[in-house]
């Protein structure tokens, strides 16, 4: 969780929230390590494309895990706190990690709420990709990280226009070649990168990010609206696993789910009478079960 702690006084890199990725025999989100220290090189969200700390500078301000909970036998949940380590406001990183029936259904939301000062900056969340892996943009709000074996579907989602009118949120997304240094040797060098970019008052950025082999068709993911609300629906084969997150206002009414907390997931399987349901958040420390009606 960056930077120095009470666990290693000299740990200077500027990763707080970096997340690498293994899939099915390959690795695809790489962890430039070492040589490499501040937030352009790891895959964390820059602003206005800067890290805030140069290690040059010494890194003296950490992030810290502000929840680490194994939620059920299906999701893991953490909460990673950067403020300090990017100098803002708040500067949460939510991590939801939602297993399937076997390993061909995993998937990794990631939920970045930044606030640097109340003022329209780019945040730009990034995806450090392997040497060897493949990084191509499939559409506007969507990527693929392609290796020999196994493929990261990538979708991202930002507020739409009309949650926030007078300065609304867009979203960009591209890849490029980004500069670091040999891991053994320090020497330059370059590996593919994943970036999409949300300007806005604020970060409020949803990256869904689907392991697959490579012959695997992608899962369906499926937007609903509701206002000041992501609420996403993710259809695997013989389960639904329902997404709902409501930033901080911790206020979330569905036709489904009407409940106080800022992120909900529910695993629906076709014929179970009773879907299973999580709420979290930093300042929530409970699970609950919802009933919801089935369809």
């Amino acid at each position: 969780a960056q930077g120095r702690s009470h666990h290693i006084l000299d740990h200077t890199h500027g990763d707080a929230g970096h997340f690498s990725i293994f899939a099915h025999g390959d690795y695809l989100a790489y962890d430039t390590a070492y040589f490499n220290m501040d937030e352009t090189t790891h895959s964390v969200v820059l602003i206005d494309h800067q890290p805030h700390f140069k290690h040059t500078q010494g890194i003296y301000y950490s992030g810290r895990f502000s929840a680490v909970r194994s939620e059920s036998d299906w999701l893991d949940y953490l909460c990673v706190d950067a403020a300090s380590a990017k100098g803002c406001i708040w500067a949460d990183r939510h991590l939801l990690f939602l297993r399937g029936e076997g390993d061909e259904e995993s998937c990794l939301l990631i939920y970045d709420n930044i606030n640097r000062d109340n003022a329209n900056h780019g945040f730009q969340w990034q995806l450090q990709g392997h040497l060897d892996s493949a990084i191509a943009v499939t559409g506007s709000d969507s990527a693929r990280v392609s290796g020999k074996k196994a493929r990261l579907d990538c979708r991202f989602f930002v507020p739409p226009p009309e949650d926030f009118p007078t300065a609304p949120h867009t979203l960009k997304v591209w890849t490029d070649a980004h500069p670091h240094r040999q891991v053994m040797t320090g020497e330059p060098e370059t590996n593919p990168r994943l970036v999409a970019e949300d300007t806005g008052p604020g970060c409020l950025l949803v990256a869904a990010i689907v392991p697959r082999r490579i012959d695997q068709p992608p899962l369906e993911i499926i937007r609903e609206p509701a206002y000041r609300t992501f609420h996403l629906r993710l259809r695997h084969p013989g389960f639904e696993d329902e997404v709902i997150i409501a930033g901080d206002h911790r206020f979330i009414r569905t036709d489904g789910v009407k409940t106080a907390a800022e992120l909900v997931v529910i695993r629906r399987r076709p014929g179970h009478p009773r879907a299973s349901g999580h709420r979290m958040g930093r300042r929530l420390n409970f699970s609950a079960y919802f009933r919801v009606p089935r369809k």
